[in-house]
């Protein structure tokens, strides 16, 4: 599985700062954190990703980490497209300490 986050500086992405979007109401913290109950089913129902290739950016958290997360369950390799930090190498650990070929 290639895991890497790039590195590339993209102007625009840095001009849309994640902060600016974030909420902070505790109900929306509460909502974040809560497990969905109808990813289970949805991940059961998703074909063998083995020999196919995702490029997915933002994966770092969020939606972005949840779908590299899931590729790399199902035994796709994930190509991860985040700016360098702290976060996206943690993002990094993870999706491949779950990836089923996680010694690429």
């Amino acid at each position: 599985v290639l895991l890497a986050p790039t590195g590339a500086h993209l102007p625009m992405a840095l001009a849309f700062s994640s902060s600016s979007f974030r909420s902070k109401s505790p109900q929306m913290q509460q909502d974040q954190e809560r497990a969905s109950q109808y990813y289970p089913a949805f991940f059961e129902s998703l074909p063998s990703l083995k020999d196919k290739t995702v490029v997915i950016t933002g994966c770092s958290r969020g939606l972005g980490y949840i779908t590299a997360l899931t590729v790399a369950k199902k035994g796709g390799n994930v190509i991860m497209l985040s700016r360098s930090s702290e976060k996206a190498q943690e993002a990094l650990k993870q999706i491949k300490a779950v990836s089923s070929d996680s010694d690429d």
